[in-house]
Parts: structure tokens; C-alpha cells; sequence
């Protein structure tokens, strides 16, 4: 069985740390303040900073007025009391100044835990390579920075203030006051073409002398202990176990101001101004705002899904994508990749409130499923003109389904009960069918039989099966009520499972590469709990497609793939356990809505690493319950060449108190692919 291992409590299981909101550049739309605005006094605190007149590279326009919009828009909008919002402009935005304006959110007595903290910047940014020692993502990695007010490293020896010790003043406010911490930054770190031939465009974005020292700031990171001489390549992967990061732009874009303000800055604002804050997650952001053209916002963190500038996550709900009408047939933005398949239906609603259903679609023997599209018909003949923002939201799972072998005929009375309930309260689910005739039965994941006066599972998948592990320990009394939730979960978990795309153009093997290690604490670099840092040693236990290992609870694992491909990808990894039926992610990809995302998995040798490194997701340990002494897991790794959701993918155990059930080179290869790899993961007693 896997679980995440937590620094400050590793026993507990699938404990994960909290996470803040890095933001970097802010956008529009349309309605009015919060109704109830002046009726309370938000706990919201804010350190807001904006940087014209640098002292010595170039000068901007937009960053006051930028900086003194979204102080106008706390006030005004949000209610925030001016006490509790820092403001440093200009000749007060120097390094010390901006340092110490970090500490004293971490030391303000004012602020509770758990109380929404906002930190803004816009200015110049940049990058370097780092000084020897400080290791980022590999070849060719660069550290960047805020560039403050009083930069001049060669008259007064003022540096910029890099990502690392960034990285760090957000951790201390953090475990002083929580984690729901959002960071705006509207800068870039690519300083290429700084200025349009009109001079109306600037970039936020200037190059800085590569004479970084190696100790700069060690008081600081050093101190906290984070992550010592192993820091990450970048803002968006600082500490990203502790906060969320919405970016201005890709990695490799410009944050542009114009007409006097950040474009970014400017369309975050009149988003928020009109659709409230309190209506939406970071996500939606990126989702709904204005388009920035040459920008493509980006949103990183663990908890990217939180309401804006609070901790609350909305319900979790159903998956729905953009629909478009064109010539009497429907396009939806989802396809293979996303599980549509020949069978599949969709309900058409006005908005993504899903208050008005307008059609429903279906995937019948006409419809053209490719892997991020679906061209569907009207399941009524009749074609219906659309919105301009309407959704398609799955209400039907293809034909493709479980079986489930039950030979004794006793069980069957009960258990077509169960079916009639799962069709009449879950249509959206995998269709589940039962067989008793052992002929027919090669198909079916799962037998299910009676021991003892209860229901046990015996596991028929051959991959499993022939790694050892033939049954599920646990036991159930034979009840609609005990039977519903474990059915529901199955039906799910096997249908994500097995999934797979006919054409699939992405293997593992010299495509792509998997490796699997235990990972040994470093004895002088810390993260941020100031817990020592990871790092893999020995070979890889992923040989031959499977990894087998001997489990030690207090031991560590990471996961490290690496893309020989020639197109950048979009991992999704889960953790499939087959004795208990959940499913764990073990990564999941950052957002970018309707922008361009940055390719986590790089095409030539790009790698991505999970559990280590600076991928900002902890790191996994494995145990075995009483009863076993061995279980086997699966490590699926869908691989897709877009950006796709599968956040409704993970659930946990249906037999666990509390059951919850799932709702070439040089040239760019535009190929619409997706693929998975199935990794059995063996763990076995001592």
C-alpha cells in the first residue's frame, strides 16, 4: 500500500501539507462589488510592492499604477482596512526594505493562522545561471530573481533577491501563519527584447550582472533551513508543498506593460472586479479571464483549486468542457485522452452553473472521437444553436464496462439490486455487468463469492493475479447498502485502470523511462519543514517494467521519468491500489486554463521527478497491512501531449470508514497523441 510521507508526521497516512498561492500578473470581466462588502472587515493582510524608477537599469511605467490598483481593489472591493496593507513604492522598495516587509507579515501578531495573506509584486525580474553549489534542475537551468528598487551590484553591491531566499521568506510566514498565502508576481525573467521599435510595449524583464556569491542570504535560507544547496530552478516550484503560483507568463515568455500598465495586472483586476473573488478558484482564473496575447499565464501549487484568497475548496463536482455547435454536429473539448468513448453521453448546459440543460449529445456509430476532441450528434436528431459559453458535462460512461464473475447463484438476487441502484442513481458510471458461467468469465476483473456469511473479492487481472496478490482483504455483509459503495468505486477504478488509446504513439521503454529509488536524507541540505532534503541512491528498482521491493515503512521512494520523445508531454501518475480500490496521485500537472502550460516533461531527456528534487511533491512510503504479506499496486502514467484534467480520476477506499466515491528536432511535432504505462509495484514482507 503507498501513502505520502509527511516530514513532521511520517506515520500518518496520505497526510499532505497545505499549500499558499504564488499568483504573477492579474485580468478582467464584468459586475459589481461584493453585495455585502461593507458589511465585515476581511482577515485579509497584503504586502503590496511596485517598482518604476529603478537606480540603475531600466525604468518602467505601469508598476506604481499596477501596485496602486490592486491596493485600490483590496479597499474598495474586498473592504480591506489600510492597516493591513504594506505598501512599498519605488525608493521604498529597496532589498532590505522588501526582506523585512516578508519577516513582518511572519511577526505580525495581527494575523492569525489560517488568515488570507496576499503578496504582491511589479517590477523587473531576471535570471542567471547559479553559482556553483547552487544546484537547480539540471543542464542548463538558471535561477531567477526580483529585481528591487536599489539593484547595483557594481557601485553599491545591491543584488536581486533570487528565488531561493524568496522561497524561504514565504516558508517562515507560512509555518507562522499558515498556509493560505497568495503571491503575485507581474514580472518576467527573460530579458530579450525589452522594448517594442514605438517604445509603448516594455518588459518587465532586465539582465543582471552574473556575479551572484554564493553565500548571498544564507542568514536567510540557511536559517530555515530550506532547501539548503539543492534550491529549485525557478519561482514556480518554490516550496510548492507550501503555496500555489499563478505566473504573469511561461518560463520562456515576456510580462509586457502597456500603455502604461502590466497587461496582466490590468485584465486579473477587471476579472476579479467582475465576477468577486470569492466565486472563484485559482483555476478559474486562468479559465475565464481575457486572453493576453504573447502571454500565457501559468498556476502552480498543490492547492490550485482553493477559492481565491481562502482556504475553502468548492465541492468537487463532475468534469465539463467547452462544446461548440458547427454545421448541424457538436465539437466538445474532450476526447480519448479524457475517457470518451463509443457510448458516451453529454449533457449540454448555458453555463458552467448547469442550471438550464439545453441537448444532450451522444458518441453513437457516426461520432469521431479523436484524442482531445469529440465530434457528437444530438441523441434527439435535432440540431440547437448554443451560447457562446455553453459546457458539456459527462452524464453517460461508454459501453465499455466491469464484469464481475459470481458463480454462486445465491448472490444474485442481491447483487442485481445493487445494479439497479447504480443505474438509477449513477448513470455516469462504467456500466457493470455480472457473469456466472466460468467460460465467459475471462473478462472480469473480479469474483466475487461468499466466505464465512460474507462477500469476498478474488482478483481475476492477470497482472496482478501473477504477481501474487489474488485477493482483496477485506469483507462485507451482504447488503445493498455495503454492496452499492463498493461496486460504485470498482466500476471506477477499473474503467480508469484499463483505459488505453488504440493508436498509442508513446511507450515506455526507449520512449519514455521509468525509474524507481529509495531515497537517504542529505546531511546538511533541509526543506522547509526542516526536515534533511532527498536525494535517490542506488540503482533503480524499476527493472523490466516492474518494481519489487521489500517494504520498510520509514523508508522513502521517489519516481523519476524521463522523456526521450520528440514532443514536450503532460504527465498525470497515479497510484492504483488493488487492495483496497483507491487511487492516489502521485502528480498531477499545474494549470493554464486557456493558456499555453509549460511542458512539465520536456521533449529530448527532459526529466520530471516525484518524491525528490524540485517538483514540490513529497515523497512516497509504502506499507503492509496486518493480514498480508505481499501487495501489489499499480503506477499508471498517462502521458498525453496537451494539458488534461483528470482530477476526478483519484478516490479513496470504498471499504474505509467514511467511503467516498467518485463523483523532430528543431521543429515542433504537433501531433495530437496520448499513451500509459502500467508499472506493477510489488511490496513484499521482510
Amino acid at each position: 500500500m503507498s501513502r505520502w510521507l509527511s516530514g513532521t508526521l511520517n506515520r500518518i497516512f496520505r497526510k499532505s501539507r497545505q499549500q499558499s498561492t504564488l499568483i504573477a500578473n492579474e485580468c478582467p470581466q464584468e459586475q459589481k462589488p461584493f453585495p455585502d462588502a461593507q458589511s465585515f472587515q476581511p482577515r485579509l493582510f497584503a504586502l503590496v510592492i511596485g517598482i518604476n524608477n529603478y537606480a540603475a537599469v531600466s525604468k518602467l511605467r505601469g508598476a506604481v499604477l499596477d501596485a496602486d490598483a490592486v491596493k485600490d481593489y483590496l479597499e474598495k472591493y474586498l473592504n480591506v482596512p489600510g492597516d493591513q496593507i504594506r505598501n512599498l513604492r519605488d525608493k521604498e522598495a529597496t532589498r532590505s526594505a522588501i526582506i523585512q516587509a516578508f519577516r513582518d507579515i511572519r511577526n505580525d501578531a495581527r494575523i492569525k493562522s489560517g488568515d488570507p495573506i496576499l503578496i504582491y509584486f511589479a517590477g523587473h525580474g531576471s535570471e542567471l545561471p547559479p553559482p556553483p553549489g547552487w544546484e537547480a534542475d539540471g543542464l542548463g537551468s538558471k535561477i531567477q530573481f526580483i529585481v528591487p528598487q536599489d539593484y547595483s551590484p557594481r557601485v553599491n553591491e545591491v543584488q536581486g533577491i533570487p528565488d531561493r531566499t524568496v522561497g524561504a521568506l514565504i516558508e517562515e510566514i507560512a509555518r507562522e501563519k499558515g498556509d493560505n498565502i497568495t503571491v503575485i508576481f507581474d514580472c518576467c525573467h527573460s530579458a530579450s527584447g525589452t522594448r517594442d521599435d514605438r517604445g509603448t510595449i516594455l518588459t518587465r524583464a532586465v539582465e543582471l550582472v552574473n556575479n551572484v556569491p554564493l553565500d548571498l542570504d544564507r542568514v536567510i535560507w540557511g536559517s530555515t533551513g530550506q532547501r539548503g544547496a539543492k534550491i529549485a530552478a525557478g519561482f514556480a516550484h518554490v516550496g510548492l508543498r507550501s503555496h500555489v503560483l499563478l505566473s504573469a507568463c511561461s518560463k520562456n515568455e515576456r510580462a509586457t506593460e502597456e500603455r502604461g500598465r502590466g497587461r496582466f495586472t490590468k485584465a486579473l483586476l477587471l476579472f476579479l472586479e467582475g465576477v468577486g473573488a470569492d466565486k472563484v478558484t485559482y483555476t478559474d482564473v486562468l479559465n475565464k479571464m481575457e486572453k493576453i496575447g504573447g502571454q500565457n499565464p501559468q498556476c502552480e501549487g498543490h492547492h490550485q483549486n482553493r477559492i481565491m484568497f481562502n482556504a475553502k475548496v468548492p465541492t468537487r463536482g463532475h468534469a465539463h468542457f467547452p462544446v461548440y455547435a458547427q454545421e448541424n454536429q457538436y465539437r466538445i473539448e474532450a476526447g480519448s485522452a479524457h475517457g470518451v468513448s463509443e457510448g458516451a453521453e453529454f449533457t449540454i448546459y448555458r453555463d458552467k452553473e448547469l442550471t438550464k440543460p439545453l441537448i444532450v449529445l451522444v458518441a453513437d456509430t457516426e461520432a469521431k472521437i479523436l484524442p482531445y476532441q469529440s465530434i457528437l450528434t444530438p441523441k434527439d436528431g435535432k440540431f440547437l444553436s448554443l451560447p457562446e459559453f455553453s459546457v458539456a458535462l459527462q452524464t453517460k460512461i461508454g459501453e465499455e464496462g466491469l464484469v464481475l464473475y459470481v458463480p454462486d447463484s445465491s448472490l444474485r438476487q442481491v447483487l442485481d439490486r445493487v445494479l439497479e441502484q447504480m443505474q438509477a442513481i449513477g448513470p455516469d458510471l462504467p456500466k457493470v455487468s455480472l457473469v456466472s458461467i466460468p467460460q465467459v468469465s475471462d473478462n472480469a476483473k473480479l469474483e466475487v463469492t461468499r466466505e464465512d456469511g460474507f462477500i469476498i473479492f478474488k482478483i481475476l487481472d492477470p497482472l496482478v493475479a501473477s504477481c501474487g496478490l489474488t485477493r482483496i482483504p477485506f469483507k462485507i455483509t451482504p447488503v445493498v447498502e455495503d454492496i452499492y459503495p463498493i461496486f460504485r468505486a470498482a466500476a471506477h477504478y477499473y474503467w480508469h485502470l484499463n483505459r488505453s488509446h488504440d493508436k498509442d504513439l508513446i511507450r515506455s521503454g526507449a520512449d519514455i523511462k521509468v525509474d524507481f529509488y529509495p531515497l537517504e536524507e542529505s546531511d546538511s541540505d533541509f526543506d522547509e519543514d526542516l526536515q534533511p532534503t532527498l536525494y535517490p541512491i542506488g540503482p533503480s528498482l524499476c527493472q523490466n517494467g516492474i518494481i519489487d521491493f521489500v517494504v520498510d515503512e520509514d523508508a522513502r521512494h521517489g519516481v523519476k521519468i524521463t522523456n526521450n520523445t520528440s514532443m514536450d508531454l503532460y504527465p498525470n501518475v497515479f497510484f492504483f491500489d488493488n487492495s483496497d480500490l483507491s487511487i492516489q496521485s502521485y502528480y498531477t500537472p499545474s494549470t493554464a486554463g486557456q493558456y499555453q502550460l509549460d511542458s512539465p516533461l520536456t521533449k529530448d531527456g527532459g526529466i520530471l521527478t516525484i518524491g525528490y528534487g524540485t517538483s514540490g511533491v513529497p515523497a512516497i512510503s509504502y506499507f503492509l497491512r496486518p493480514e498480508q504479506d505481499i501487495d501489489v499496486g499499480l503506477i499508471k502514467i498517462f502521458l498525453t501531449t496537451r494539458p488534461v484534467d483528470m482530477s476526478m480520476i483519484p478516490q479513496t477506499s470504498p471499504f474505509l470508514a467514511g467511503r467516498d466515491t467518485p463523483s523532430p528536432s528543431g521543429q515542433r511535432v504537433d501531433v495530437d497523441a496520448w499513451g500509459a504505462i502500467l508499472i506493477p509495484v510489488i511490496q513484499r514482507r521482510k
